[in-house]
């Protein structure tokens, strides 16, 4: 069973921007999500807006350059800054830094919980339009999926659950798309994989003492065999038969 994952090797910015991401609140028109039913526990199922910056620009490319997440920069349009004395220098191209990431499946080991998976995208300055959609799945097929978009953020934080433990081998797939005018190019999207790993579910509870388990109807049928009922419908008693005489 899986009790770690992999977001808890990149806790200190996670929390930062799960922090950030608490500020705002997603309607469930924008956040639900529209499947079927990796470190820290993860959030409640849904997608969260950074309404305020939640990673510096060095906290971003420190995470991507171990390998917790894709990097992009987007390059800005250059300009002619009409304030300076000669009136015609070239102000340099404005920068900005986002990174996408996915983390490992989580599931808590116990009997009865989901297997979520966290994902968020984070940029060091906002963006007029995000969208990030956030996938899990076991081997070939995906089981759970979350969806969000909002306008006028510095990224997003989603969580996708499926709500039904199956032994398998699950990873997770986030993927963005980012509109910012005055960059080059002004709208982006890009993908990421996350590891695959093996999750092993628990078994059910035993039975409460004093109730026996249901019989094991394989190995002995006559345990199960059906009965014909002593009470007819309506309260009456099946008469039983008259035992033949000995002289018949």
């Amino acid at each position: 069973m899986l009790r770690r994952s992999w977001l808890r090797a990149a806790a200190p910015l996670t929390a930062v921007i799960l922090a950030g991401a608490l500020v705002g609140t997603s309607s469930p028109a924008q956040a639900a999500a529209t499947g079927p039913d990796a470190t820290a526990t993860p959030a409640s199922v849904g997608a969260t807006p950074m309404t305020v910056r939640s990673a510096t620009t060095e906290q971003i490319r420190a995470m991507a350059a171990q390998g917790k997440g894709k990097l992009i920069t987007l390059q800005g349009t250059a300009a002619k800054t009409p304030n300076l004395r000669d009136g015609g220098l070239i102000a340099p191209p404005t920068t900005m830094s986002c990174l996408l990431f996915i983390g490992l499946p989580f599931y808590p080991g116990t009997w009865g919980s989901p297997i979520t998976i966290d994902g968020f995208i984070a940029c060091d300055d906002y963006v007029q339009l995000a969208s990030l959609r956030v996938e899990l799945y076991r081997g070939t097929a995906r089981v759970a999926h979350i969806s969000a978009s909002f306008p006028y953020t510095y990224g997003i934080y989603a969580t996708a659950s499926q709500s039904t433990c199956a032994d398998g081998i699950y990873f997770g797939y986030a993927i963005t798309t980012l509109v910012r005018f005055g960059m080059n190019p002004p709208s982006i999207t890009f993908d990421v994989n996350g590891l695959p790993v093996y999750i092993s579910c628990a078994p059910p509870p035993p039975p409460p003492p004093g109730i026996p388990p249901p019989p094991n109807c394989q190995a002995n049928p006559s345990l199960c065999a059906r009965h014909t009922p002593a009470v007819l419908p309506g309260g009456r008693r099946r008469r039983r038969p008259a035992p033949e005489s000995a002289d018949a």
